[in-house]
């Protein structure tokens, strides 16, 4: 890693040492930056690790870093996911952790190498930032920088748009976030039809009494987010695998008395939503480290109930419009209220995700943050043309 000179060098990671070093240039980054949230290193070392991370099954990844003057000075991850190009019937490249000084010759640099990672493979388009799936963090930070991130999503500095635009790069997709101040009482129409919807439908929410019941519930509802979600914005289903991975990821912040799983009678889970307290002020106090006293703030966030943060929501199809949103938030509305929640922050959803937002409909929202995935056609040449 040599480099006496001024130039940048795009070195690919290949070694433990250089991947460690991978993941902790953003901690380097954005160190004083109060809304910054850290991921925690030992997430990140098993996200992009092939033999931990099940979505390497059905993706190839390389990792890369700038370094300038023998420093790191910028990062990317590329991700070819042949599932999702399958299922959408494109030739895309996805980027990822891409984070960098304020440099355009960085930036550039670690895009070019992108781009020609991106021909080497035959691609068409290269977008991001994306995960490996829809469970990772995506979309780039585009307003709402006066806010502190939220556990599980991307935080960036407001150069980097600019940096993506200098390179020709346009907004693909947007998301947004919002915040909901939560009522001291639970508006009568709300739980009225609530009621009336449940007995309509013959739904019934589901309960858990153990860990157990909480990790099978889990597994049904990530088979139903599958469904709920396959139409969304480059959405590949998880596997079998994956599920497994995230219901026991989760199952140790998931509280249950911030989710609403609602199944049929024929005990099909047909929509979910699922909150957690935030855990942003604990991942920052922890600076991404579980040991030796991350653990401790962490344990501590799990229990005060102030301000939570939704993770995911959804419904089947078939059940849309039929108002089981009023069913998802008088319940959650409920438990707000027991445990004295004050606010709740929306996770990201897509613009044109109009059914979701929809949900909403019985509260006043409030912008929080907005998000884009940013993408570039590439020209290829076949070697008939040349």
């Amino acid at each position: 890693m040599q480099n006496r000179d001024n130039s940048i060098h795009i070195k690919e990671v290949l070694t433990v040492r250089e991947r460690l070093l991978f993941i902790k240039f953003a901690e380097q980054l954005y160190k004083g930056a109060d809304n910054f949230v850290p991921p925690l290193r030992r997430d990140e070392l098993d996200r992009l690790d092939p033999k931990t991370n099940p979505a390497f099954s059905y993706c190839t990844a390389t990792l890369f870093i700038a370094i300038k003057e023998n420093r790191v000075c910028g990062r990317i991850a590329l991700i070819e996911n042949r599932k999702s190009n399958l299922i959408w019937g494109e030739k895309r490249v996805r980027f990822g952790w891409f984070d960098f000084e304020d440099n355009l010759e960085i930036s550039q640099a670690l895009l070019n190498r992108a781009e020609e990672w991106a021909k080497e493979r035959g691609a068409q388009i290269v977008s991001g930032p994306h995960g490996f799936n829809d469970i990772d963090a995506q979309g780039l930070l585009t307003e709402g920088f006066q806010n502190s991130s939220t556990t599980f999503t991307l935080y960036n500095f407001d150069y980097y748009a600019r940096h993506l635009e200098a390179a020709g790069y346009r907004k693909e997709a947007e998301w947004s976030q919002r915040r909901l101040v939560v009522p001291r009482e639970i508006p009568k129409k709300l739980e009225s039809f609530s009621s009336i919807v449940l007995e309509r439908y013959n739904l019934t929410i589901a309960q858990v009494s153990n860990r157990k019941e909480r990790l099978k519930l889990g597994r049904e509802m990530f088979e139903a987010y599958n469904e709920s979600f396959k139409d969304l914005y480059c959405f590949n289903p998880l596997n079998k695998d994956e599920i497994e991975k995230a219901v026991n990821q989760f199952a140790g912040i998931v509280n249950p008395h911030f989710t609403c799983i609602i199944k049929d009678n024929s005990g099909q889970v047909v929509a979910f939503a699922i909150t957690i307290p935030s855990l942003s002020h604990a991942f920052k106090r922890a600076s991404g480290r579980v040991f030796p006293f991350g653990f401790i703030h962490i344990y501590r966030a799990l229990r005060r109930y102030k301000k939570i943060e939704m993770l995911m929501i959804g419904v089947k199809e078939e059940y849309r419009n039929k108002g089981l949103n009023a069913v998802i938030f008088t319940s959650i509305n409920r438990s707000c209220l027991k445990y004295g929640v004050e606010e709740l922050i929306t996770y990201p959803q897509l613009e044109d995700n109009h059914a979701v937002k929809r949900l909403f409909d019985y509260y006043p929202m409030y912008p929080y943050m907005k998000r884009a995935c940013y993408c570039k056609d590439l020209i290829t040449v076949s070697l008939s043309e040349l």
